[in-house]
């Protein structure tokens, strides 16, 4: 993740570092396995993320995201994320 992080101009003369949309999800993603209360919540935060995506017509990177919802045995929301989003 640390390793695709893009640096934003915040203003004349700060920056920082962001993690990528699809790193962020991945991220979101861990802390509903973790605590499946949350997860109502980290859906629509992970919709926001991809519909932000579209609206600003960038594509999104399935396959990262294909990484990161194998991991945690989550193929059928991605499968619903992909038909919504895709």
């Amino acid at each position: 993740m640390l390793e695709r992080r893009v640096r934003k101009s915040l203003g004349n003369d700060f920056q920082a570092h962001t993690l990528l949309p699809e790193d962020l999800i991945g991220l979101k993603l861990q802390a509903m396995v973790n605590d499946p209360s949350r997860e109502p919540q980290e859906l629509v935060d992970i919709s926001s993320l991809l519909n932000a995506r579209k609206r600003k017509n960038q594509a999104i990177d399935w396959d990262l995201l294909e990484e990161y919802f194998a991991l945690f045995s989550r193929q059928k929301q991605l499968d619903q994320l992909k038909q919504t989003h895709g």
